[in-house]
């Protein structure tokens, strides 16, 4: 791409690409850089909705065109967070939303990963299964990249949208919850027991409920609000018959257990024995946890 075109579609300067396509027509067919990105991914990646709506003026088939990762315009917007420009396109055609990246990400999915809620708002109404959930080898919804980055506002919005997708695990048997409770995200946690608390009973696919990896990790705020929410999800066990006092134990997370002694009766708790006959107390004496 000459170093003019770049620029004029950079600053969103739409009179000067006007001149350049007036010496040459071909200017707006030019790519830049390795990923081999067109004039409108620049645009719209810098949230130049005016010079977006020119070019797909001028040429309207570079709204489908994808760059070497296999992202389009409206990736490239959604990933800045440009709301303006994400309306622009898919006010030109609205299946854009519908296409994957390279990554098997959507549109959505990027905006959801990055936390952007107003480009989240324009792309949810969208009726379509596919720009919603699509099916990702790892099986991750954009609920799950919301909660993984702790976007609590978009984490709302999704739920609010597609309230099914929090009972949906991805391959490794995480749901958003389990996802939220390991990254130490307690807006998140919050947002997601209040659209379904029974979630709080889950055990992902290494045997863990979401209570037993906040114990494990030693978000403590998490812990008490899951026992808030579900006091007798302090009951479930893990595959291997541990209790979240064992995981917290595990992991040193001595704060974790004075809390929950502070606030819980946990004398059925401490006896409790895991599939090798190991008491929470045996746990702690071998790891000389004497607090």
């Amino acid at each position: 791409m000459e170093a003019r075109v770049f620029e004029a579609a950079h600053v969103g300067n739409i009179q000067a690409i006007r001149d350049l396509i007036e010496e040459n027509g071909d200017v707006v067919e030019q790519v830049y850089g390795s990923n081999r990105s067109s004039v409108l991914h620049v645009a719209a990646r810098a949230g130049h909705a005016e010079f977006v709506s020119e070019i797909l003026r001028i040429k309207p088939e570079l709204l489908r065109y994808v760059n070497s990762k296999l992202d389009s315009a409206l990736d490239e917007a959604a990933r800045e967070g440009r709301a303006e420009v994400v309306r622009v396109l898919l006010e030109e055609d609205v299946r854009v939303a519908y296409k994957v990246n390279q990554d098997y990400e959507t549109a959505l999915f990027v905006a959801c990963t990055e936390g952007h809620i107003h480009v989240v708002n324009q792309l949810l109404p969208i009726d379509s299964l596919i720009a919603i959930d699509f099916d990702r080898p790892d099986e991750r919804t954009s609920l799950h990249a919301a909660a993984r980055r702790g976007h609590a506002d978009v984490v709302k919005a999704v739920i609010k949208a597609r309230g099914g997708l929090v009972k949906k695990a991805d391959r490794q048997g995480a749901t958003a919850l389990h996802s939220a409770v390991s990254h130490g995200h307690l807006e998140v946690t919050r947002e997601i027991l209040s659209a379904d608390p029974e979630l709080s009973y889950v055990l992902d696919g290494s045997g863990r409920s979401p209570l037993h990896i906040a114990a494990r990790k030693g978000h403590l705020s998490i812990v008490h609000e899951l026992l808030f929410v579900r006091p007798d999800s302090a009951d479930v066990l893990t595959a291997g018959s541990q209790t979240f006092l064992h995981c917290a134990v595990e992991t040193n997370q001595i704060e974790v257990v004075k809390h929950v002694v502070d606030i819980l009766d946990t004398s059925q708790l401490i006896t409790k024995q895991d599939e090798d006959g190991n008491s929470v107390l045996h746990v702690a004496t071998r790891k000389k946890l004497t607090q």
